[in-house]
């Protein structure tokens, strides 16, 4: 059975905005005419790239615009937690109080290190060192962080971890040592740089540069190449491979691929900036309006959106430096 896609249910079409839009009616630049016609959005992700950056800015934006939360339901009620794949479209709070009580309560840097020095491999990054070294304190730290629990989970839990390490530890000495450049890859995949700007002008873009990777790997499934369905490795997971995933996950291989790519994705500052705006695209998809001052986000975050029929609007306002205005009119 194929997948649904959903849009939260609400009584007013809702906006997920990215971070640049909070910050410029948060500073002013940008002022929205009849706010109270949609309800604004915002998602973890933005108190994560906030924090990074250490811009508060989109706070008072954020505040202004009254956002609410989206987050995706985690089930806390079995003996370990899983992600249920549904999505919770929360009552308003201060938004200082959520951002504080995030900072307070997240402690990801950690994984978020071993994530996006391997993401970055694949853009070219030369951090193989720094990428084994990362893996090497994958299993020290949760052995740290269950010091003192002695209990089964906990014994298991850190075997896996080991036992992913030393499988990591090997791709990194094999495959991932011995990649070719990225354009090569590009290239040998069907799809060089002449492919994907012809593609920016097409209906389907994604269609239109699965046609030339499909005629060099007959026996690939265009879904499971780009993101859209379960990866076979999460089969028997407890997690479910949700509606924000299977979006984030096609907006990075765009990339990958050469459609609208990011500048310097081999650069972990970077890369993160392109990370964040996956993420934003993916829970933007639950809404009917994604909003951002990034053309090239937009592009992608579009292709998806049409390619799966999603009614979602992906809007691109570009940053003017003098004050604007963006008016909401909605029909009855």
């Amino acid at each position: 059975m194929s997948f649904q896609y959903v849009w939260l249910n609400t009584d007013r079409p809702i906006v997920y905005a990215d971070l640049c839009i909070y910050r410029y009616v948060g500073n002013g630049d940008l002022e929205i005419i009849n706010p109270e016609a949609v309800y604004w959005a915002f998602s973890s992700n933005h108190f994560d790239e906030i924090r990074r950056g250490d811009n508060r800015d989109a706070l008072a934006g954020m505040e202004k615009l009254n956002a609410r939360e989206i987050s995706p339901i985690v089930d806390t009620s079995l003996p370990e937690w899983r992600i249920t794949g549904n999505y919770q479209f929360k009552e308003y709070r201060n938004i200082n109080d959520c951002f504080f009580e995030h900072c307070s309560n997240s402690n990801s840097q950690q994984h978020e290190s071993l994530l996006i020095s391997l993401l970055t491999n694949l853009f070219d990054a030369d951090n193989l060192h720094t990428l084994q070294e990362a893996i090497i304190e994958m299993p020290q730290s949760i052995e740290r962080l269950t010091n003192g629990i002695n209990n089964e989970k906990a014994n298991e839990l850190v075997a896996k971890s080991q036992e992913i390490a030393e499988s990591l530890l090997e791709l990194s000495n094999t495959e991932l040592a011995n990649l070719p450049a990225l354009k090569a890859r590009r290239k040998a995949m069907g799809v060089p740089s002449n492919i994907t700007q012809l593609a920016e002008n097409k209906n389907d873009p994604i269609e239109f540069i699965w046609q030339f990777i499909s005629s060099n790997y007959p026996n690939l499934e265009k879904d499971a190449f780009f993101g859209f369905s379960q990866p076979t490795e999460m089969k028997g997971s407890p997690h479910a491979y949700g509606q924000d995933n299977r979006i984030s996950t096609p907006h990075l291989l765009l990339s990958m691929v050469g459609f609208r790519p990011d500048k310097r994705m081999n650069d972990p500052d970077k890369f993160l900036n392109a990370f964040f705006d996956a993420q934003h695209a993916g829970l933007a998809s639950l809404c009917q309006f994604l909003i951002s001052a990034d053309n090239k986000f937009i592009k992608k975050a579009s292709a998806i959106y049409s390619h799966k029929q999603l009614s979602t609007i992906a809007l691109y306002a570009p940053y003017k430096p003098k004050s604007y205005k963006i008016q909401f009119k909605l029909n009855d």
